[in-house]
């Protein structure tokens, strides 16, 4: 467990800044997302670079359970937003929320010292 946890521990914040500058970057298929939920045009910069500030956080460890949390609620917040217009792609970032629960049992185990 604690190989995945310190696996994790890189992978998760490259994909947090990854996926956060998609949305800043305006990729289309986010862009139609946020169309989608109706959200308004400046809310996907902002919420791509929350996203990737959050997801930067978990690479240090100071910060590492508060980018956990808040990657986790923003994750959670979308596929809300995404289930209640109907879209099946939200699937993808409950997909992202699971990676990080995992995670953070991960993140316990390995703290704790046992494998």
């Amino acid at each position: 467990m604690k190989k995945a946890y310190e696996v994790l521990r890189i992978v998760l914040p490259i994909l947090g800044l990854i996926l956060g500058g998609i949305k800043v970057l305006g990729v289309p298929i986010e862009t139609d997302t946020f169309r989608q939920i109706g959200a308004p045009h400046w809310a996907m910069p902002v919420a791509g670079l929350f996203q990737a500030l959050f997801g930067a956080a978990i690479y240090f460890r100071k910060l590492e359970s508060f980018g956990l949390w808040a990657s986790t609620a923003f994750l959670a917040l979308a596929v809300v937003l995404m289930a209640a217009h109907g879209m099946p792609r939200a699937l993808v970032p409950a997909t992202g929320a699971a990676t990080l629960l995992f995670f953070a049992y991960a993140r316990g185990v390995a703290l704790r010292g046992k494998e």
